[in-house]
Parts: structure tokens; sequence; C-alpha cells
């Protein structure tokens, strides 16, 4: 006689395997995001870029735009210093555009033009946290322009 009943005997060998790899597959560290920069050009920017100006034409847009800065304006203002410190002597201007989904998900952070440093803090964006836009924006959620100017 076994000394595990018969139901306790199949969650050991056939359920307990199977949350194991389920805990593990969940456990596994994320991939970074790699879309930072335009894979189609310059025209995937364009896109986004227009998308942002009428969107900062709405009184929920405009709203966003005065809650987004004061909530990664700090963080980015740090990632500047640390991309600064690594691209020492880069003195440029970019735009980075943000498109955030409706939980406040960055769905795009994309740099224009590329360089080392705009591709730098472009990748260092993803892991802001950013506030969540209006329900307006449930579909493709909101896009973002913010100037960057390093001197």
């Amino acid at each position: 006689m076994n000394a595990a009943p018969r139901g306790r005997r199949f969650l050991l060998r056939n359920c307990l395997p199977a949350a194991a790899l389920l805990i593990a597959g969940c456990a596994a560290a994320p991939d970074a995001p790699v879309a930072t920069v335009p894979a189609a050009g310059p025209d995937e920017f364009d896109v986004h870029r227009e998308q942002a100006e009428m969107d900062s034409r709405t009184p929920e847009g405009q709203k966003y735009e005065h809650e987004l800065i004061p909530a990664i304006g700090q963080p980015l203002a740090d990632l500047l210093k640390k991309c600064t410190a690594e691209f020492p002597g880069a003195e440029e201007s970019f735009e980075l555009m943000f498109r955030i989904d409706r939980f406040g998900e960055p769905k795009a952070v994309l740099a224009n033009p590329v360089t080392d440093l705009s591709e730098c803090v472009a990748k260092g964006a993803w892991y802001f946290a950013y506030p969540r836009p209006d329900e307006k924006y449930t579909g493709l959620g909101i896009a973002v322009l913010v100037p960057i100017r390093i001197r």
C-alpha cells in the first residue's frame, strides 16, 4: 500500500512539476525592451510626433503633460547625468517620444536623432514610473514629446 492517497499522488506527480515550471517561468528576469530607436527610420518617429502634437492640444493631453514632467523629472535628470558621464563631451539636443498605454506602461520610447547619448537615455527611460493617462487614451495610449538639450 502506498503511503500517499491516490489524489495526493496525482498532485505530487503531475501538478507539482507543472507548478514549479510555471513559477520558474514567472520568476525569470524579463528581457529589456529593445524598441528604443525607430526601427523604420525617422518616419516612425514623425508619426508619433504628429500624434503627440494632436494629443497635446486636448485638455486631457495637457493635463497629462503637467502630471508627466514632475513624475519623470528627477529620474530623467539622474539618467541624463549617468548617460552624459558615459558619453562625455556630448553637447547636443534631441527629442524623446513616449507612448504610454492606459495602464501607465511605456509602449514606445524613441529618440531623434539617434546618437549614443540619446539611445542611452531612451533605453533607461523604459524603467520610469509613468502616470496613467486619461481614459480617453485607452486605445493606443498617449504620445508625449519631450525636447532635451545638453549643454
